[in-house]
């Protein structure tokens, strides 16, 4: 199950920052600090 909500935190963070969200508010919603987010997500998302 663990495995299912991880693939649609990710989706969602590509989604997001494809609308534009700054990293500072998805690691705001993820509880983590700006450079964390990054760190963690930065490689599912296009860059662009």
């Amino acid at each position: 199950m663990q495995g299912i909500v991880d693939k649609l935190v990710d989706q969602t963070v590509v989604v997001e920052r494809e609308r534009g969200a700054s990293w500072s508010a998805i690691g705001n919603a993820a509880g983590i600090s700006r450079q964390s987010a990054h760190e963690r997500w930065n490689t599912k998302v296009a860059p662009g």
